[in-house]
């Protein structure tokens, strides 16, 4: 059974460079300061904690500050619910909402992410995800209302929708404690407030609203200024994973290139490593995708811990996208057992996550797991891919709940290796000018380009359709075996 494609060698030769550079954990440097914050159209002045992370009087505190819960009520008009849901802000308090790490005055102020166009996929089943500005301390309630920390904004009182709606927790398949844990410690290591995920909320409306409709709400949402994103996904046509590239690729057992030292090959010089007795012993090794096959000859020996939040979902294995993960799996961790291909790192700690489940669609829950569940040097693999809104695929990143995910990841001194995507996009293009002004996510991507790209060379190259790509954050040198600079769009030349 083949293990190869070039993208699959691209991006998993590159998280192997990633788990051998890290042998020795280097701590990477602070990100610079973000001295300007933009909160949309909206000005949200947070509170302003004293030393201790306490409001000096938190039950003068509480008096002041009150959140107004809303619904959707008959008439599809957001309005106050009579009683008001007044969060405490005594110190506990604090910690559960998070403004040890959000909002908080002694760390660097977090810049919104640029407000994009809106991207609407294909699809009838369409999952609407928003992300409030963080000074709101939005939260969606268990009776699916939504509850905030501000005085009642008026645009959204004047929203005028075609349909009931409710709130729930975007997150609320993971443990409050796992998500505030990983918050928590990326706070810790950059000094910078990070994202308020759990003011992220999917938007719940009756099974019989059509597709048009959902895109009217999500528009109408969209459009407010304390609204920081929203996000369309169609969970009845989710994107594949990144897949081989036309014309099929032959058996390469015998080409582990990606292991030698000769530049031509775009070796990460694996064999010397194992010279060293270096082979990812001391790192986690965490692989985000569909699914894997457990029973293939070169993994049964591998020690894989399968960390999905369920079993895979049937699909995964009738479309035959569990043989990504195989082979993604075979050439990062096979056994070396003296058959077969072996691994870039046979002795590091594997760990997989589903992202479709029987469950359902787990994407976000997948990325959450691997990341909060790895430490400081650890890898996280992401071998997933979004649609950029024009019918192309693109990095998993382009979609705001995960690039907030892996700027998280980041850091808290997480490793993320990710595909760039088979859209065959150049990511210089005007198009993304909204996801590069976002910053540095922290991610490392990898693509693979056709000989007419005008980039410079890659792993691998080939005449047919190409990764998508971009020249941006090139490494100094021209050896192939060397990480370009991370962030959004980065390659590996």
């Amino acid at each position: 059974m083949k293990f190869f494609s070039r993208a699959k060698i691209a991006l998993v030769a590159a998280f192997g460079l990633a788990v051998l550079l890290l042998a020795v954990r280097h701590e990477r440097p602070r990100p610079e300061a973000q001295t300007d914050r933009e909160i949309s159209s909206l000005e949200l002045v947070p509170p302003s904690p004293n030393e201790d992370r306490q409001f000096a009087d938190p039950e003068a505190a509480e008096t002041q500050r009150s959140s107004i819960t809303l619904v959707s009520d008959s008439g599809s008009r957001l309005k106050r619910k009579d009683g008001v849901h007044r969060i405490p802000l005594a110190k506990r308090a604090l910690q559960e909402v998070g403004l040890d790490y959000v909002n908080n005055a002694n760390l660097t102020p977090r810049k919104p992410l640029p407000k994009g166009p809106l991207a609407i996929p294909e699809g009838k089943d369409l999952e609407i995800t928003v992300k409030f500005q963080d000074a709101l301390l939005a939260r969606a309630t268990s009776d699916g209302a939504l509850s905030l920390t501000i005085d009642f904004p008026i645009e959204l009182s004047e929203l005028n929708l075609g349909l009931p709606i409710g709130f729930r927790p975007a997150f609320d398949a993971v443990s409050k404690k796992k998500l505030q844990d990983l918050q928590k410690r990326a706070a810790e290591r950059s000094g910078a407030n990070q994202a308020d995920f759990e003011g992220t909320v999917v938007i719940t409306i009756p099974k019989e609203s059509t597709s048009a409709d959902r895109i009217a709400i999500a528009k109408a949402f969209h459009g407010l200024g304390v609204v920081e994103y929203v996000e369309l996904v169609a969970l009845d046509n989710l994107p594949p994973p990144p897949a081989d590239i036309a014309p099929p690729t032959p058996d390469l057992e015998s080409f582990q290139g990606y292991r030698n030292s000769e530049a031509a090959s775009g070796g990460g010089n694996v064999a010397y490593a194992f010279s060293r007795g270096i082979k990812g012993q001391g790192i986690r090794l965490s692989d985000c995708e569909y699914g894997f096959n457990a029973s293939h000859e070169d993994l049964v020996d591998s020690d894989i811990t399968d960390s999905s939040r369920g079993p895979f979902h049937p699909t995964v294995v009738t479309k035959g996208w569990d043989k990504h993960g195989t082979a993604a799996l075979g050439i990062s961790g096979a056994t070396e057992n003296g058959y077969g291909v072996t691994g870039i790192a046979p002795l590091a700690e594997i760990h997989f996550y589903s992202e479709w489940t029987e469950n359902g669609a787990r994407r976000r829950e997948s990325v959450t797991d691997a990341i909060a569940d790895s430490g400081f040097g650890d890898v996280v693999l992401l071998e997933m891919q979004t649609g950029d809104g024009e019918g192309n695929y693109v990095p998993a990143e382009y979609n705001s709940t995960i690039w907030n995910l892996v700027k998280a990841g980041s850091d808290a001194g997480v490793i993320v290796v990710a595909a760039a995507g088979n859209g065959g996009r150049n990511l210089d293009d005007a198009y993304f000018d909204t996801y590069h002004a976002r910053g540095d996510s922290g991610s490392a991507q990898a693509s693979i380009r056709s000989a007419a790209s005008g980039l410079r060379r890659t792993f691998y190259e080939t005449a047919g359709a190409v990764s998508s790509y971009s020249s941006r954050k090139k490494s100094s040198s021209d050896s192939p075996a060397l990480l370009s600079g991370r962030g959004p769009g980065s390659s590996f030349f």
